[in-house]
Parts: C-alpha cells; structure tokens; sequence
C-alpha cells in the first residue's frame, strides 16, 4: 500500500446490490432451495507465492479469509472447486471437491488441506464448475485466482459458451496481482456472465473484494444473480452507499440522475490538475479515504471514459454517481423452433457517423443474447448465423435501455459422404451449397463450402442444391431447408479405385524419365479429370469411359488406351511404351572437334524428334530407323542406326 503526504488511501471494492430489508432480519437460515455459490481457488504453484507487504503466501490468506467467510454463512449452500492442486504439469487437474451443500464442513475440511503444486487449467475449472451448480438458480461462482489460464484455452470464448449454456450463473473473479496483459483475459469472464471483476495487489484488497463479490453472491434474495441471465449489469442502489467521514464513494449510472449500476470499471483517481494516479482499481464501485482537497474521478469501460472532480472536506464523507451518457442495448436472435441451429448468432455493433457504419470501431460477440453498454449514439446492429444476415439501425439516448429481437429463420444442413449407402466414407471430400440464381451463367451460385468430411451449414429457409466433389466424383442433391430444421443428407459417390502406371521399354517408369500422365472422360465433355506427374497414378473414379495417356514429352514419346470403369470393380491399367533406350557417345574422331556438344536425331521422314545438348546422352526413342547428328562446334558428325522394342544399345559416333 503507497502513502504520500497528503494522501492515506485504502480502496475497496464494494457490493453492487443489498440484502432487501427482509433477508437482514430474518434469523431463519437459508434453504438449500437458495442460492448456490461455487468457490472455484487457485491451486496452481504461484499461489504460495507472497504478498510483498505482510510476507504472507496467497494461498494461506485466501484459506483465512474464506475459512471466515465460509463459517460465518454456515446455512447457506456453498461448494468448493480447485484447479491445479493435486499434479504438476496437468492440464486436466480440475476437482469439483464440493457441491454446493447448506453444511460447512465439506467445504472447510478439504480447503484447510490445499496446496498448491500445478498448472492453472482455469477455464477447464470454470466448465466443471457450472456443470455442478446444474439448473437451480440464483447461482454465482466466486473465482481467486492469481493468472490467466496457462493450458491454451481462451477464457473469453469459454465464458460466452457458459452464458449461454447455463444462463443465470453469474461469474465473479477476484485476481491477486496479475500481469496487466492478462486483464482482458479474465475481465471478459464476468463481463460476458454478468459478473464483477477485482484485480487486487495486497491482502487488505483480497478481503474488500471477497466481502463484495460475496455479499453478490450470498448477501442477497437472489435477484442480483438472476437478473445476470438477462442484462449483464443489474442495476444497484442509488445513491451509492455512504462512505464514512473523510472518505470518498462513487459509482456510475447510464445518465444524469439515473441508478447505479453495477457495471466494472477501471477506476483511477488524481489530485485535480495532477497527473499522478493516486489510486487505481477495477470493480462496480470504489471507496477511498482521501485527505481534504480536489481530485478528478475516473471512470472507464471499452469505449466509455467519464470524469468528475469532487472535492473532499475534513471530516466529511462525499458519495457520487458519475454519468455515463450510455444506454443499455440488449440484442436477442430467437430461432423458431425448439430443434433451431445449434451454433451461436454473431452479433455486430458497429457506431453510425455522418450515416456511414464505421467497421474499424465495431464491438463483434457470439451469443444468442448480447447485452452490452454503449456511449449514445445512433448504431448498426447485424445479426449473422452462417449465411443468413439481417440489420437494423438503432440509436440510444443517454439513460435508454432497448432491446432488438432478430428471428433469423435459419434451418442446418449437415452433409456427409460415402462409397455406398452401407458405408465405405470419404474424407478428402469437398462440399458445396448452391442456390438458383437467375444472373449467373448456370443458373446457380455458391452460396458455401467446406473441405470438412463432416459439415454443417447454417442456412435462412429455402431450397438448396448440396454437392459433394471427391476425385472425378461429383454429385448433386436438392434439400428444402425450413426454420429450424436439422436436415441430415449423405451424398453417396459410387467411386472405383483406378491404378495407372507404365512401362518403358519392358521397365517400370521412375520420376527421373519426366513421365506425365493424363485422364479424359470420354463422356458428356471430354474433359481432362486428373493428370500426375509421378510414377505411378492413384484415383477414384466414377463408371464411365476414359482414355489413359502417358507421355514423354521430350522424347516425343505417348502411349494410350481407352477403357471402361464397372461399378464396384477396381481397375489396373498399364500404359506401354515399345520404345528402345538407346545411349549416345562420342567416338575418338568426334571428340577431336572443340566446343559444346550438340546432338540431334532424325527419324526415317528427316524430323527432329530428339535434342541435347550433354557430351553423352539418353534417348528412348520408338522402333523405327534413325540418324543421328553431333556437332561440337567446328566439326560435324553422324550415324545411322535402328532401333528395336525394348532393345538397349550404344551408340558410339565418330568411331575411326
């Protein structure tokens, strides 16, 4: 804790919402029918790590300081939940250790007996967790924790999965001194569950913060955690509670004499005209007692910064609600029947200036409901959910709360594709989803594809063409897609295994002899299906008629055939070449010439059907008669010579 001499400050982060009147008085305990509250701790490594000004290890200060909590709301139904605390180095060390239970005991016992040791899987923790709270609401989850999660899994995305699968669970995280890079990373968490964050440096913060997140959680009727389902910043008390004498309190409220609300901020406070933050913290609210004088209040959230000067005076006590100018927008995409898609909306917010969307500032979440603080301002809101879209414009005065419905009327194709109708599946397959489409060449157009053995495409209602492409096999199948129909097809490609290979004068060919091979459908179009460079060529094809060639180009060499492919029957074709290989080689008097060797062979017509330029060269060259030319600059040589199928000879030129 820093002191200056002018300042003595201790910030608290205090409790959004009241226990009603009611609750105070009742001396009765709980039900287990009340709310439920899941402690989920820390129990990585860093936790015996020691806060700096009382040299205390943060995991013996946080069993302390809920071992009180705990004990103190005996009645209440309360579990436990650690991470990282029974192996080294594993990212599936996660333990629901308690269900939330009205009996301390179960929850004290094993929390008295924790010690850190392993990684910190907190986003595992956090799904485990809410599998346990199961549907009874009011539900919260109170995370201590003193990192991000470090097994690769993204908290954020995680959080918005849970708020959709579980609503009403909401997530408050307390974190002990983390990197400041690592504050998005676990902000988003309550933010996405309707929850507050509290990043706290000493152990005097830990306790204010675990007095805040638990009065949310417990000290309440439940209103508080069940409102989280809908919005995620329910509104608290206006004014805000009193400070006590010499201390300053505030919170923030949508507009000028609006509620508080609960919404985290980035709290930092100055001396007025100074630049130096005296106090700085993250929550709904922040307490302070500060020495009399000016200072500037500064409240911030996303795109929101506001800022108020208030002046503390000896002795007595200032309470104030800081004006966002900002509304709540509240976005839900409604399916229309209980089967509707299963994937989640992505919902677009992007601010509207001189009427023009500005994309760069857009605030992009994916989830069927997004509730979300906006500066006033006039918005463009688009709802996507794979190829259907839809967009309105809104525009929100300060203090405004409205809500957009999206019904997007969108159904789900799921695709697969097969051999036969009894199995045999295919998986370097490519999808598409086609449409009729009046202005394009052939009458369709490609409205999605996947390379996926096993996709699903999310579609507004209407009639689709599916194709499924997989070698030289295509096929096409008509689905009508209704508003939230799951429409299952699998498209099957009756494929025949074809093996293509060669043989040059008797011998298997190898890459070295630059053979290429090339396939043609000799039905419909004629067109080329398939072409290989290598040796050997493997394929799947439909039945048909196709003509297999192979050739080498540089020797003026091809060899063909026309064949049928039979349903369920395989199909081996060797492609020959009745060539004769035949090595050229300069003789003594040949050799006597100077330069650079030039060989060029003529068929029995005088056409040039070979050429190098190597001082011994390697020709396969068909049955027939041939001359062959050597030039090595200022003499010239020849030879006649034939060859035979299959034959291998020399020919050795200029041998006098």
């Amino acid at each position: 804790m820093r002191c200056t001499t002018f300042l003595s400050l201790l910030v608290l982060l205090t409790a959004a919402a009241t226990m009603p009147a009611r609750a105070q008085s009742a001396a009765v305990p709980p039900t287990p029918s009340g709310p439920q509250t899941m402690f989920v701790i820390d129990g990585s490594g860093s936790m015996w790590g020691r806060f700096e000004a009382d040299k205390r290890a943060k995991i013996d200060v946080v069993r302390e300081l809920l071992s009180a909590k705990i004990t103190a709301a005996a009645g209440q139904n309360i579990g436990l939940t650690s991470f990282g605390h029974r192996r080294k180095s594993d990212c599936s060390d996660v333990e629901v250790i308690a269900e939330p239970v009205s009996d301390p005991a179960p929850v004290l016992a094993p929390l008295a007996k924790l010690n850190p040791r392993g990684k910190g899987p907190l986003v595992a923790a956090l799904r485990q967790a809410a599998g346990a709270l199961g549907q009874s609401r009011p539900a919260s989850m109170i995370v201590i924790n003193d990192g991000a999660d470090n097994c690769q899994q993204d908290a954020c995305a995680a959080a918005n999965e849970i708020a959709a699968a579980t609503p009403g669970v909401a997530i408050h995280v307390v974190s002990i001194g983390v990197d400041p890079a690592d504050i998005p990373r676990l902000a988003c968490v309550p933010k996405a569950t309707g929850g507050t964050f509290h990043d706290v440096k000493d152990s005097v913060q830990l306790g204010a913060a675990i007095d805040a997140v638990s009065a949310l959680a417990m000290g309440t009727s439940g209103s508080a955690a069940a409102n989280a389902a809908a919005v995620s910043v329910p509104a608290v008390a206006t004014p805000p509670p009193t400070a006590t004498d010499g201390a300053l309190q505030a919170s923030v409220a949508l507009a000028q004499g609006g509620a508080a609300i609960a919404l985290p901020m980035h709290w930092r406070i100055f001396k007025t005209g100074g630049s130096d933050v005296l106090a700085e913290s993250d929550g709904p609210t922040v307490a302070a007692r500060l020495d009399p004088g000016s200072y500037d209040i500064e409240a911030e959230t996303g795109r929101i910064r506001v800022k108020q000067t208030v002046a503390i005076e000896a002795g007595r006590s200032a309470g104030i609600i800081l004006p966002l100018n900002a509304a709540r927008l509240t976005v839900t995409t409604k399916g229309d029947k209980a089967a509707a898609t299963t994937s989640l909306p992505t919902v677009t917010i992007e601010p509207v200036i001189d009427g023009k969307p500005q994309g760069a500032a857009a605030l992009i979440v994916r989830k069927p409901t997004a509730a979300e603080i906006l500066p006033a301002g006039s918005y463009s809101v688009t709802v996507t959910e794979g190829t259907a879209r839809q967009t309105k414009p809104v525009t929100l005065a300060g203090g405004a709360e409205v809500a957009l419905d999206f019904a997007l009327a969108t159904g789900r194709v799921e695709l697969s594709a097969g051999l036969r109708d009894d199995g045999g599946a295919i998986e370097d397959v490519t999808f598409s989803i086609s449409e009729d489409d009046p202005d394009s060449p052939d009458g369709r157009r490609e409205v999605a594809r996947s390379r996926s053995p096993t996709p699903a495409f999310t579609l507004p209602a209407g009639t689709y063409y599916a194709s499924a492409h997989a070698g030289d096999g295509e096929v096409h199948q008509r689905i009508a897609v209704g508003a939230g129909d799951i429409v299952k097809r699998a498209l099957i490609l009756p494929l025949v295994p074809v093996k293509v290979s060669a043989l040059i004068g008797g011998q298997p060919a190898v890459a070295a002899q630059g053979i290429v091979y090339r396939v043609t459908s000799l039905d419909g179009d004629r067109r080329e299906v398939a072409r290989s460079v290598l040796p050997e060529m493997a394929l799947n094809l439909l039945p048909g008629r196709y003509r297999m060639a192979a050739h080498l180009d540089a020797h003026h060499l091809k060899s063909a055939e026309e064949v049928t492919v039979e349903p369920g029957k395989s199909l081996s074709v060797v492609l020959k070449f009745d060539a004769g290989e035949i090595s050229l080689k300069p003789g003594a008097s040949a050799i006597a010439g100077t330069g650079d060797a030039y060989w060029e062979v003529i068929d029995a017509k005088g056409r040039p059907v070979w050429r190098s330029m190597a001082s011994e060269a390697k020709a396969y060259l068909a049955p027939g008669r041939y001359t062959v030319h050597l030039d090595l600059r200022d003499k010239r040589t020849e030879a006649a010579f034939e060859v035979r199928p299959g034959e291998r000879k020399v020919v050795q030129i200029g041998q006098n």
